[in-house]
């Protein structure tokens, strides 16, 4: 899989493999992938397929090769993850726009044609439709205790708004990334089972599965792995056949590149809530920690895992925690002598300070219909000047990116911005228009290789309510 191997003839000498607990058949993409390399156009005007297979197989294999089998949903296998991809999108916003979601599916169409492919687990008093509903309700419940999902409750305290939290968000985005062409050739093979089924049950592990199953799924769980911190080469996690942390390698050499791409395009889409959760993501992955766990101490050269763990445990728990350290304080916790804790905050001095303000410069308030005109100022720099020779051994800082949305998340300005150039303090004018009292502005500035470092300031205009449109209801 995923080497352009063209042939005349291809004979696939067996339709079975061994999944660690028995034979199972190939899967129909599998076979098609394998015949579908006889006679490439651009090598051959014909070619030939030849599939072995037990005689009571042989009328599938024929309907396979032909195109006339009938291709099955998986949605129910995955529906958590998709619903909450919904959710982020704004495509559902409740408990009805998810279950007309469902409905809408071709997931539901062929549910209603050939019930006895699909194990849902309906009751014999249940309609289809009743049970779909409690789908639904047990996906958007599974997503609400993991906080990927927000919920607001109605009189009798069930969900009905829904909304993406921050963890949401980004984990729509992940998934995104998740299904990139580029990660085609991984496979979901028999001898990985027994590791994933471990891996998705890790307490690091933030969007778990029920299952992993696809490409997709597996890049999910590596990226969550080594993001999370968890070893991967280690026997807990490896095996003869299957050797994540070597899979883990492969994928982050594209994934970071995808990210940004998305970031790219949310810009140019004027995007806020894409471009913000794309950044948060984009940072993560280059610093291969999550930007607002313990494990983004491993930037730190000195810092391992374990003293990650001793750190998080009194307290240290992320990087502006550990600048307010003195040496001998972690000498005596990472029981390291001197000069250890002087190195180990030299090298935290080398990462980024940044400052960020904003200054109010004009305000025009609304006439009644049109929106309240701002003109903010806003300086960025860094509060410490960087050490002399920072680059030379952890490689440049790279950018920083400065965004500014609204609190609901419309796209207002972005800039990238060279982090030595931050030296001398940058300024810059914005123009904003606030459409109702309760929305405010949000400047954050980041690093682009770094997690951790980020600077978030809000303003909101000191008016009062009758000075801002009036909202048509």
């Amino acid at each position: 899989m995923g080497v352009n191997l063209p042939a005349h003839t291809v004979v696939i000498k067996g339709t079975q493999m061994w999944s660690g607990s028995g034979w199972t058949e190939y899967s129909e993409m599998d076979v098609m992938q394998m015949i579908g390399r006889a006679g490439r156009p651009q090598f051959d005007t014909e070619g030939l397929a030849i599939i072995l297979c037990a005689s009571d197989k042989e009328q599938h294999y024929r309907a396979v090769s032909s195109g006339n089998t009938m291709i099955e949903s998986c949605l129910h296998l995955h529906l958590t993850e998709h619903l909450n991809s919904e959710i982020g999108l704004g495509t559902v916003t409740d408990l009805e726009s998810a279950k007309a979601w469902l409905q809408n599916s071709y997931f539901f169409q062929r549910l209603q044609r050939n019930p006895s492919h699909y194990d849902v687990g309906k009751l014999q008093d249940q309609t289809w439709q009743d049970r779909l509903d409690e789908l639904v309700g047990e996906s958007v419940k599974d997503l609400s205790s993991i906080d990927l999902v927000a919920t607001v409750p109605d009189a009798s305290g069930k969900a009905t708004a829904l909304s993406a939290t921050d963890y949401g968000e980004i984990m729509s985005r992940l998934e995104t990334l998740s299904q990139a062409d580029e990660f085609s050739d991984i496979r979901v093979r028999g001898s990985d089972k027994q590791v994933y089924n471990a891996l998705r049950a890790h307490m690091d592990i933030r969007m778990t599965m029920k299952k992993v199953e696809k490409s997709m799924d597996k890049v999910m769980i590596l990226i969550q792995a080594v993001l999370g911190g968890i070893s991967l080469n280690t026997k807990d996690f490896k095996t003869a056949d299957s050797q994540p942390h070597l899979e883990a390698l492969g994928v982050f050499k594209h994934a970071t590149r995808i990210a940004q791409a998305i970031v790219d395009i949310a810009i140019v889409r004027k995007s806020g809530s894409q471009a913000k959760y794309g950044l948060e993501l984009v940072r993560s992955l280059a610093a291969k920690a999550w930007d607002d766990r313990p494990v983004v101490l491993r930037q730190i050269p000195q810092i391992g895992e374990k003293s990650i763990k001793v750190l998080a445990t009194s307290g240290v728990t992320n990087i502006a925690k550990l600048r307010t350290q003195e040496a001998y304080r972690l000498e005596l916790l990472l029981n390291r002598k001197p000069p250890f804790g002087t190195h180990l905050l030299g090298e935290v001095a080398a990462l980024p300070q940044y400052t960020l303000r904003l200054k109010e410069e004009t305000i025009n308030p609304s006439n009644g219909f049109k929106p309240v005109s701002v003109t903010l100022v806003i300086e960025a720099g860094l509060a410490v000047p960087l050490p002399s020779g920072v680059g030379k051994k952890r490689g440049p800082l790279g950018f920083a990116s400065l965004l500014t949305i609204t609190s609901d998340h419309d796209f207002v300005d972005f800039r990238r911005l060279p982090v030595h150039a931050l030296s001398e303090h940058r300024s810059f004018r914005i123009n904003v228009e606030f459409a109702k009292a309760s929305q405010s502005v949000i400047v954050m500035i980041s690093s682009e290789n770094h997690a951790g470092l980020s600077v978030v300031e809000t303003y909101k205009p000191s008016l009062a309510p009758t000075l801002f449109p009036t909202l048509d209801t």
